[in-house]
């Protein structure tokens, strides 16, 4: 904490670095005056960033009051802090905030925008997807935020950009690849069971990327032989949380905050997730049990669940880079979550 006092911005900086990764929330107090409009643009963005990571919703009323702020970076970070709170007494006004951006925004700009999951954006995003003359990279970026954003509405536009890209004779042919791989992918996510023709169509396809792409909408559909295959061919990239159709509107349902899950312990993880799908969740008798003192580590979290990630995305990142334990696979049995080895679940290679 004495280094949040320190006379240097470059020390105060490293300082609010390090209380978000600590965790420390003994410096909730000092940082709630930073908000108060006394520092610098920079100053106080970090430590809205800093507050959002420690889930200090006292925090809450002075975000609020930045949204109107002078810098763009303090109203777009704390319009990110309340996005992951899911205010909803200021998110008319954070959609528009985070929107500001969106005509100048790149690929991984309209990526990070539709992690924030505010669904108000879902329109500008379909509008960039649908329209032939936007650059390819951006048409890419919106349908992956769509993707993120998880409505099922957006898959139509999508299904029309995929079924016109062999017409488009404008798009050089690794950009129309592209387009068509993240467009089989959304379509999977977000509606898989109307587009299973389209999947068919592209299992047979020249390119491997657009093979596996809709070998990953007929696996969502259940089809137990593009199963078998990406499991063949790809272990670490296609684990996924096999929660049956029945149960699957719960899981997806239910979220948390990204600041409950990034820096926070298994052990911590699991407790907030029972509460939240009801469920109770084990590990296997053949996972050391010193695996719930592990940690979700590292900033790149929000690229893979979002501010507030699902309760199956969660579940389905324990075997991922930012988890600092063993590699463990959820499964879900008829009474509760198990969590087990690789080898328990019948995969190789993982680590």
């Amino acid at each position: 904490l004495a280094g949040l006092r320190h006379e240097a911005a470059e020390h105060r900086r490293r300082a609010l670095d390090e209380v978000a990764q600590l965790r420390a929330v003994e410096a909730i107090p000092h940082l709630l005056p930073w908000l108060d409009g006394e520092r610098g643009a920079g100053e106080r963005a970090a430590a809205v960033a800093a507050l959002t990571a420690l889930d200090a919703e006292a925090a809450l009323p002075r975000m609020r009051a930045l949204l109107a702020d002078d810098s763009a970076e303090v109203r777009r970070t704390a319009a990110q802090g309340l996005a992951m709170w899911n205010d909803a007494e200021s998110m008319p006004r954070v959609a528009a905030v985070l929107a500001e951006g969106i005509e100048q925004a790149g690929a991984d700009q309209l990526v990070y925008l539709g992690l924030t999951g505010v669904v108000a954006l879902a329109p500008a995003f379909e509008r960039i997807v649908a329209n032939g003359n936007q650059a390819a990279r951006r048409r890419w970026g919106a349908a992956q935020a769509l993707r993120v954003l998880g409505l099922p509405a957006g898959a139509k536009v999508v299904a029309a950009m995929v079924d016109g890209l062999a017409a488009d004779a404008s798009l050089r042919d690794r950009d129309r690849q592209e387009l068509l791989v993240v467009g089989l992918h959304v379509l999977a996510d977000l509606d898989a069971e109307s587009h299973r023709e389209r999947f068919e169509l592209h299992a047979i396809a020249d390119e491997q990327e657009v093979r596996d792409a809709a070998l990953v909408g007929l696996a969502r559909l259940g089809d137990a032989e593009a199963k078998a295959e990406l499991r063949r061919r790809s272990p670490l990239q296609t684990i996924d949380f096999d929660v049956p159709d029945a149960l699957r509107p719960r899981f997806e349902g239910a979220r948390l905050r990204l600041s409950q899950v990034r820096g926070n312990t298994l052990r911590e993880v699991i407790i907030l997730l029972e509460k939240a799908l009801g469920t109770p969740i084990t590990l296997s008798a053949k996972v050391d049990p010193q695996v719930l003192c592990s940690r979700f580590q590292g900033n790149g979290y929000i690229e893979f669940i979002g501010l507030r990630p699902k309760a199956v995305a969660v579940l389905s990142v324990v075997n991922g880079a930012f988890f600092s334990g063993d590699t463990l696979v959820p499964g879900c049995l008829t009474d509760r979550i198990e969590l087990v080895t690789p080898e328990e679940a019948g995969i190789k290679g993982l680590r």
